[in-house]
């Protein structure tokens, strides 16, 4: 065992409860960081997978009609400021399977999924509900959407005239699996068979969005062979407005992310992370200075023996690297500590807590590199909170210690 290795131990063992005091205060600093970081990230990726449960990462639509100045009649100067920009003609994605072959081949790209849309009433009885339609083919939606694992009741398939319906919206009809409704269109109303019910988690999706096949959506609404929507997923979803944008220059259509959506949930988000970091940063300040006063007090408690093993040509350099190890010690061994105190705290707080569904209230997401960085940042910081009493030692004139 090297001499400054030996040395240091033995001063952290000759004071127990000296080492024992500043360990548990380290331990106690980062079990804090790792139960809020755990905390937080798991709260923020619940957020996240909620709102991505029920919509496409990135969605290219079909371009919209550009404004046309209107002239005046039987004059080919336009003479006002009003524009006509075609709303009752809905646009289509032209050449779709290719587009969509290409846009499956781009870089960060995972799943792709052809979609047709439109709005429709969808009748029972004698009610009536406005809905959103959705044309889709069902294996390659369920890559983008989850909505086969969101099924509640029937089966995950759409053949001839079947339709899905959302679980609130069933429960306001008062249907179920094998019942008919009808969707009514300015081409006349068709009935369909409900052949599933879905939740995904987005009671407005359940109310107000209804999925029927491809071919049945383009006979609905009168778009023989076309879509207006390709849906698509990504590998790093917080990097799918780059992706996005890429997608935009590369096909020429209309992109749209998942951010941009939300762009109000990213800004709380990165607020509240922020927070944490902060909180974060003043533990570890604490924990420093912690590490600092108690060495600090080591140095003034070993004086003399500093001083002899000057006096017995011991260089500076060591004496220096003897108070830095103990620094790295207390940190890695304390943080080390920390992370099984702070990542138990956490799982007691996340089974304590539950939804009525039995979901944790408070998830908790923690990953083994996450603990790596804590145990280094810890030790990094025992060995900076180490270096001012590590330089006080080093420069003890063995003359004036040893009489």
């Amino acid at each position: 065992m090297p001499f400054s290795v030996f040395i240091a131990f033995k001063y952290l063992l000759d004071e127990k409860r000296q080492t024992l005091f500043i360990m548990s205060a380290c331990a106690i600093g980062v079990a804090v960081m790792v139960f809020l970081y755990g905390l937080i990230s798991g709260l923020q990726r619940s957020l996240v997978d909620r709102t991505l449960g029920s919509q496409a990462h990135i969605i290219l639509n079909a371009n919209k009609e550009k404004p046309r100045p209107l002239a005046e009649s039987g004059n080919d100067t336009a003479v006002m400021a009003r524009v006509e920009r075609g709303f009752d003609r809905p646009q289509m994605i032209s050449d779709w399977p290719r587009r969509i072959e290409a846009v499956a081949a781009s870089s960060g790209i995972v799943a792709v999924a052809p979609r047709l849309t439109g709005a429709a009433l969808l009748r029972r009885g004698d009610v009536t509900r406005p809905v959103g339609v959705s044309g889709i083919e069902p294996d390659s939606f369920t890559t983008i959407i989850p909505l086969a694992k969101s099924v509640v009741a029937g089966r995950y398939d759409l053949v001839g005239d079947e339709i899905f319906v959302g679980k609130d919206l069933a429960d306001d009809l008062g249907v179920t699996v094998g019942d008919r409704v009808a969707l009514q269109t300015r081409g006349g109303a068709v009935n369909f068979l409900i052949s599933a019910v879905f939740d995904l988690g987005n009671r407005s999706v359940n109310e107000n969005q209804v999925f029927v096949s491809l071919r049945q959506a383009q006979a609905l609404l009168g778009a023989p062979g076309d879509i207006n929507q390709i849906d698509t997923r990504v590998g790093e979803i917080f990097e799918a407005e780059k992706i996005a944008r890429r997608l935009e220059k590369e096909t020429g259509i209309e992109t749209i992310s998942w951010m941009e959506q939300n762009s109000q949930l990213l800004i709380a988000l990165r607020s509240q992370s922020s927070s944490s970091y902060l909180i974060q940063f003043f533990v570890m300040v604490a924990v420093a200075l912690g590490i600092a006063s108690v060495l600090v007090v080591s140095v003034v408690q070993k004086r003399a023996e500093i001083g002899i093993l000057r006096a017995f040509g011991t260089k500076r350099s060591v004496v220096t690297r003897i108070f830095l190890i103990q620094g790295a010690v207390v940190g890695l061994l304390g943080s080390t500590v920390g992370c099984f105190i702070g990542t138990g705290l956490a799982m007691f707080f996340r089974d304590s807590a539950k939804n009525p569904d039995g979901t944790p209230r408070f998830p908790i997401s923690y990953e083994l590199s996450e603990y790596v960085v804590f145990i280094l940042i810890a030790t990094l910081v025992g060995i900076i909170a180490a270096s001012l009493p590590a330089r006080q030692a080093a420069r003890i004139d063995p003359a004036q210690v040893v009489h």
